[in-house]
């Protein structure tokens, strides 16, 4: 069967973004979690009784909670990488593929080195796809993420703490950039 996805206890406070099935209203919280746990766009439930004559459960696509200024409480999955499982996102597979072939075709030993600033404010399973995508297009050990912070919070610890879905990676902080942190002229 499916994994069994796990929740926080509630919180006060709202998860932004509606789930595939556009915020519908659930009559109470296993009918919501059952749903939130067949939708891998689901992040989490909110109780709201905000657009519905009642109060309802909704399944909802972020994965933080927010300050709710109308009292709503919700649950975050807490192993949204185990409750809904990334697969390889087709169309970043392919673009990976057509990368790296031509890096083999210049250099048979060619080891692709992406930065990882360029998915930086990624978080959700469908961003996650494409980064699996990408890793899972170039042979074992040929694809290497170079996770630069500012702050020491690695990007590795992502989806779970998939680390890359097994690339290899290097994590490092640059705190002043080398002492070139303004614009000069």
């Amino acid at each position: 069967g499916a994994p069994t996805c796990e929740y926080s206890a509630e919180t006060d406070g709202y998860i932004a973004g509606c789930a595939a099935d556009g915020c519908k209203h659930y009559d109470d919280l296993p009918d919501a979690q059952a749903a939130c746990n067949a939708d891998s766009s689901c992040g989490g439930i909110t109780k709201t009784s905000q657009g519905a004559p009642t109060v309802g459960w909704e399944t909802r696509s972020g994965d933080t909670v927010q300050d709710s200024p109308i009292g709503e409480t919700s649950w975050l999955i807490t192993n949204n990488a185990a409750c809904h499982p990334i697969t390889d996102d087709v169309m970043f597979f392919k673009r990976g593929v057509a990368a790296y072939t031509g890096l083999n075709r210049t250099d048979p030993d060619a080891i692709w080195s992406f930065q990882g600033w360029a998915f930086i404010s990624w978080t959700s399973q469908k961003q996650g796809a494409a980064i699996k995508g990408f890793v899972d297009s170039a042979p074992e050990g040929k694809f290497v993420v170079i996770d630069m912070s500012t702050d020491g919070d690695g990007e590795w610890k992502k989806w779970d703490n998939c680390s890359f879905f097994g690339a290899h990676f290097i994590w490092t902080t640059l705190h002043d950039f080398g002492g070139t942190d303004a614009i000069k002229g």
